[in-house]
Protein backbone atom coordinates (compact mmCIF):
# COMPACT_ATOMS: atom_id res chain seq x y z
CA UNK A 1 0.00 0.00 0.00
CA UNK A 2 1.23 3.66 -1.03
CA UNK A 3 0.77 6.92 0.63
CA UNK A 4 -2.31 8.95 -1.77
CA UNK A 5 -3.61 11.54 -0.58
CA UNK A 6 -4.06 13.00 2.67
CA UNK A 7 -8.08 15.11 2.94
CA UNK A 8 -8.51 17.97 4.95
CA UNK A 9 -11.23 19.84 5.84
CA UNK A 10 -11.03 23.81 6.33
CA UNK A 11 -12.73 26.66 7.03
CA UNK A 12 -10.36 29.10 4.84
CA UNK A 13 -8.91 27.69 1.51
CA UNK A 14 -7.10 30.65 1.24
CA UNK A 15 -5.51 30.41 4.41
CA UNK A 16 -4.91 26.95 4.41
CA UNK A 17 -3.63 26.99 0.85
CA UNK A 18 -0.86 29.85 1.55
CA UNK A 19 -0.13 27.71 4.91
CA UNK A 20 0.54 24.42 3.42
CA UNK A 21 2.53 26.34 0.40
CA UNK A 22 4.24 28.58 2.39
CA UNK A 23 5.15 26.15 5.75
CA UNK A 24 5.22 23.30 4.26
CA UNK A 25 6.66 23.93 0.39
CA UNK A 26 3.47 22.13 -1.21
CA UNK A 27 2.52 23.25 -4.16
CA UNK A 28 -0.87 23.99 -6.19
CA UNK A 29 -1.96 20.76 -8.69
CA UNK A 30 -5.44 22.17 -8.84
CA UNK A 31 -8.37 24.40 -7.53
CA UNK A 32 -12.14 23.32 -8.57
CA UNK A 33 -15.85 23.11 -7.21
CA UNK A 34 -17.77 20.26 -7.59
CA UNK A 35 -21.02 21.99 -6.64
CA UNK A 36 -21.75 25.16 -5.23
CA UNK A 37 -21.09 24.79 -1.64
CA UNK A 38 -17.56 23.23 -2.18
CA UNK A 39 -14.02 24.53 -3.17
CA UNK A 40 -11.32 21.66 -3.41
CA UNK A 41 -7.46 22.33 -3.67
CA UNK A 42 -5.12 19.38 -4.36
CA UNK A 43 -1.23 20.07 -3.56
CA UNK A 44 1.57 18.19 -3.83
CA UNK A 45 5.18 18.15 -2.30
CA UNK A 46 8.37 16.57 -3.80
CA UNK A 47 8.08 13.44 -2.07
CA UNK A 48 5.11 12.69 -3.81
CA UNK A 49 2.67 13.42 -0.98
CA UNK A 50 -0.69 14.61 -2.20
CA UNK A 51 -2.98 17.16 0.08
CA UNK A 52 -6.86 18.00 -0.52
CA UNK A 53 -8.03 20.33 0.88
CA UNK A 54 -11.95 20.74 1.24
CA UNK A 55 -13.61 24.21 1.66
CA UNK A 56 -17.30 23.84 2.51
CA UNK A 57 -20.14 26.58 2.92
CA UNK A 58 -21.88 24.12 5.07
CA UNK A 59 -19.24 23.31 7.70
CA UNK A 60 -17.74 26.67 8.84
CA UNK A 61 -16.05 25.97 11.88
CA UNK A 62 -13.60 22.72 11.54
CA UNK A 63 -11.83 22.53 14.42
CA UNK A 64 -8.97 19.96 14.05
CA UNK A 65 -7.94 20.55 18.24
CA UNK A 66 -9.35 17.32 19.17
CA UNK A 67 -8.20 15.55 16.49
CA UNK A 68 -5.76 12.12 17.50
CA UNK A 69 -4.13 13.08 13.51
CA UNK A 70 -1.04 14.26 13.25
CA UNK A 71 0.50 14.66 9.78
CA UNK A 72 4.33 13.94 10.95
CA UNK A 73 7.50 14.81 8.18
CA UNK A 74 10.99 13.07 8.29
CA UNK A 75 13.74 15.70 7.77
CA UNK A 76 17.43 15.95 8.00
CA UNK A 77 17.84 19.23 9.69
CA UNK A 78 14.90 20.10 12.58
CA UNK A 79 17.02 23.35 13.51
CA UNK A 80 16.45 24.69 9.96
CA UNK A 81 12.85 24.12 9.85
CA UNK A 82 12.79 25.19 13.48
CA UNK A 83 14.25 28.93 12.46
CA UNK A 84 11.91 28.96 9.82
CA UNK A 85 8.64 28.45 12.43
CA UNK A 86 10.67 31.12 14.41
CA UNK A 87 11.10 33.52 11.18
CA UNK A 88 7.20 32.96 10.09
CA UNK A 89 6.23 33.66 13.23
CA UNK A 90 4.27 29.70 14.12
CA UNK A 91 4.21 28.72 17.72
CA UNK A 92 6.11 25.66 17.98
CA UNK A 93 7.14 22.87 20.54
CA UNK A 94 10.72 21.11 20.20
CA UNK A 95 11.53 18.15 22.19
CA UNK A 96 14.60 15.49 21.94
CA UNK A 97 13.41 11.98 23.12
CA UNK A 98 15.88 9.79 25.30
CA UNK A 99 16.55 7.75 22.39
CA UNK A 100 17.65 10.67 20.54
CA UNK A 101 14.81 11.51 18.09
CA UNK A 102 13.91 15.52 17.64
CA UNK A 103 10.38 16.95 17.38
CA UNK A 104 9.08 19.94 16.46
CA UNK A 105 5.15 20.30 16.93
CA UNK A 106 3.17 22.63 15.67
CA UNK A 107 -0.93 23.36 13.88
CA UNK A 108 -2.29 24.64 10.66
CA UNK A 109 -4.93 27.27 10.60
CA UNK A 110 -7.81 24.89 11.33
CA UNK A 111 -5.33 23.25 14.10
CA UNK A 112 -4.46 19.88 12.64
CA UNK A 113 -1.57 18.72 14.45
CA UNK A 114 2.10 18.83 12.50
CA UNK A 115 5.21 17.15 13.56
CA UNK A 116 8.81 17.17 11.67
CA UNK A 117 11.10 14.56 13.23
CA UNK A 118 14.85 13.99 12.68
CA UNK A 119 16.74 10.65 12.98
CA UNK A 120 20.01 11.11 14.79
Amino acid sequence: MQKNIVTIGVNSLEESTKFYSEVLDFKVDHTFSPNDDMVITFLSNQTGLNIELIESKQRTDIDNSNSSITLTFQVKNIEMINQKLNDIGIPFDSIVLPNGLKFARFYDPNKLAISFVEEV
